[in-house]
């Protein structure tokens, strides 16, 4: 059996699986309080989550992530330009220990290659593997939704995590066409947010996509509605994200609808079994 802790700072939801011919099916479901990543996680924390788990993923929440993009030309030499970037742009972390991805995309933005760095801090990646054990395996909640959402076919994916919105170009079932990472504030209008967000992303592309994905933690049915009723939302069609129709359910009716109802916020769990 397969256990999913996703430590989002609401709370902490945990998801066990069983798969069988590759098919992957939802056996229990559980949610527990939000666990502060700047302080030890309880001894007993997996024990209590997923005992009868042999295997473990743990999603970080964006909101522990660090982040940056940049442009790259055809020719460029890959390796010495990121060692710039992480100098210049995430100082803060480091190459030795921390767990940094590079994600390259796999389209043209403002007429450039672009590549992202996704960096989870060793100080926050220390404390899961004490808690939950050295065998788990970390990752964060923009990386699983970029996985189920290449799953999607070609769309625009739109997401809010904490104060971050992301949104991606989804070509298929390969890396992102592009990515973007565009912080928010308290005040700010999320609706708003969102249209003004999808019309830059997609002015920037060499190519136009007629789908609209949307998914992370603030996403209401008035949310997808001004989206359609907007400019980018007109002649695309709008979804909420639900990545739950690529797995089996063996859980109880209450805690099936508990999923559903949220699957706009915990499809990355799904996610995390695709990477």
């Amino acid at each position: 059996m397969h256990a999913t802790v996703y430590l989002h700072p609401l709370r902490t939801i945990a998801m066990h699986w069983e798969t069988t011919d590759g098919v992957h099916a939802l056996v229990g479901y559980e949610e527990t309080v939000a666990l502060d990543l700047t302080k030890s996680l309880p001894t007993a924390l997996r024990t209590t989550l997923c005992a009868q788990s042999d295997t473990l993923t743990v999603i970080v929440h964006t909101n522990a992530v660090r982040y940056h993009n940049f442009p790259v030309d055809e020719d460029e030499e890959v390796t010495e330009r990121l060692a710039f970037e992480l100098e210049e742009f995430l100082p803060e972390a480091d190459r030795t220990h921390d767990a940094i991805r590079v994600l390259p995309h796999g389209g043209l933005a403002y007429q450039s290659g672009w590549i992202s760095i996704i960096d989870v801090p060793s100080s926050t990646r220390d404390l899961i593997l004490a808690g939950l054990g050295a065998d788990a395996n970390v990752t964060t909640d923009i990386e699983c939704d970029l996985q189920w959402a290449q799953r999607e076919g070609a769309c625009i994916a739109a997401g809010i995590r904490g104060l971050t919105l992301w949104v991606a170009t989804i070509h298929g079932p390969t890396a992102p066409y592009h990515l973007e990472r565009i912080p928010l504030t308290q005040e700010a209008d999320l609706n708003v947010a969102l249209v003004d967000a999808i019309a830059e992303h997609t002015a920037t592309l060499s190519e136009q996509w007629d789908s609209i994905c949307v998914f992370g933690d603030a996403i209401r049915p008035e949310v997808i509605e001004h989206i359609k009723r907007s400019e980018v939302g007109r002649n695309r069609t709008v979804r909420r994200g639900n990545a739950f129709h690529h797995v089996r359910a063996r859980v109880t009716p209450d805690q099936q609808k508990s999923v559903l109802n949220r699957a706009h916020v915990l499809s990355a769990m799904v996610g995390s079994l695709m990477i």
